[in-house]
């Protein structure tokens, strides 16, 4: 009896801490740092997988009235971008893409080397 209390108490706990529960993924985060004087920056791949999303955050300080483009990459090829227009600090921060499992990286794009931006992608 006391052998089958402990043993499910012990079951019990791991279930709780998420050890044995294979939908149970630890988020994910790739940054960039795109200075002035350069033209684009990337990020590394990090793995989206099943029941996840990739997060993507952006912040821009545009000097120059040019845009910033983005494109998420998907195993190496171009997946889905955007862009952030505007002459003042602008952010694309917390948009959230449900997407396929897979290796994903983001590439950001200055028209102007005046421009600077930061941020990266996530999956959660």
């Amino acid at each position: 009896m006391k052998k089958r209390f402990l043993t499910g108490f012990l079951v019990a706990i791991l279930l709780s801490l998420g050890i044995g529960n294979s939908t149970s993924y630890a988020a994910t985060t790739s940054t960039f740092n795109l200075e002035k004087g350069m033209s684009s920056a990337t990020t590394s791949r990090i793995t989206v997988s099943s029941g996840q999303k990739l997060h993507i955050g952006i912040y821009m300080n545009n000097s120059s009235k040019k845009p910033l483009t983005y494109t998420i990459f998907k195993s190496g090829k171009a997946y889905t971008s955007g862009s952030l227009n505007g002459t003042t600090v602008r952010k694309v921060d917390g948009k959230v893409i449900s997407v396929p499992t897979g290796d994903y990286s983001m590439r950001v794009y200055s028209a102007s080397k005046t421009n600077s931006a930061y941020g990266g992608i996530e999956s959660r």
